[in-house]
């Protein structure tokens, strides 16, 4: 599932709008009855509410098979395959990757091209995303005897004892309660940058076309 944003990418950059362009059948819509306005509209409105629903359906699905068993016996919450994989991070990454597919589309006008290209920018963003994720949210000092089994603990610091030398070691985690945060605050990040290549892909296509 985590991977589902790079497979949209590569339909929507070649299949989607690469492959129309290259072949001309987009030109041959936008002369007879359809504006490229309105055919860009159509290709990426259809589309994204197709996979909102079934990516959030695939989501609550795998969350309730996730959440199975124990605790200590399952992948963290904060795995990153686990992170996307279980809330509405998952469908924002998709929906950017729908509007970066139809975006390296239209800069490349060729289906293997704007394919590789959108293949590239939607892995991208996946790896940044898995990397920065635990600077979205404040992360909590705690001793190492206190670190939960469901803590994510991203790094160790020492703790000064009385000025001198070096005391008890301690972590700076994030714990269970951190994931929805985490998960709303990157979910907007993601939309804002989907909104962002959205705005980009109807600019370069009125330029082209006007």
């Amino acid at each position: 599932m985590a991977l589902l944003p790079l497979a949209v990418a590569v339909f929507a950059g070649g299949a989607l709008v690469g492959r129309e362009l290259e072949r001309g059948t987009a030109a041959l819509a936008w002369v007879q009855s359809v504006t490229p306005t309105r055919w860009l509209a159509a290709k990426l409105a259809v589309p994204a509410l197709l996979l909102t629903g079934g990516t959030t359906g695939l989501t609550l699905l795998f969350r309730r098979v996730w959440s199975t068993g124990h605790p200590e016996d399952r992948p963290g919450w904060y795995e990153n395959d686990i992170f996307l994989s279980t809330g509405p991070a998952l469908v924002a990454h998709v929906l950017l990757a729908l509007v970066l597919g139809a975006l390296a589309g239209m800069l490349m006008r060729r289906t293997l091209s704007g394919l590789g290209l959108a293949f590239f920018g939607t892995s991208l963003v996946l790896v940044t995303a898995g990397l920065y994720r635990s600077a979205l949210w404040p992360r909590v000092r705690t001793g190492l005897a206190h670190v939960g089994a469901t803590d994510w603990a991203k790094e160790r610091v020492a703790k000064p004892a009385d000025g001198v030398g070096f005391g008890d070691a301690e972590a700076l985690v994030h714990p269970a309660s951190h994931y929805w945060p985490l998960q709303l605050v990157g979910t907007g990040i993601v939309l804002a940058l989907a909104a962002l290549a959205c705005w980009a892909a109807f600019a370069l296509l009125r330029r082209r076309t006007a």
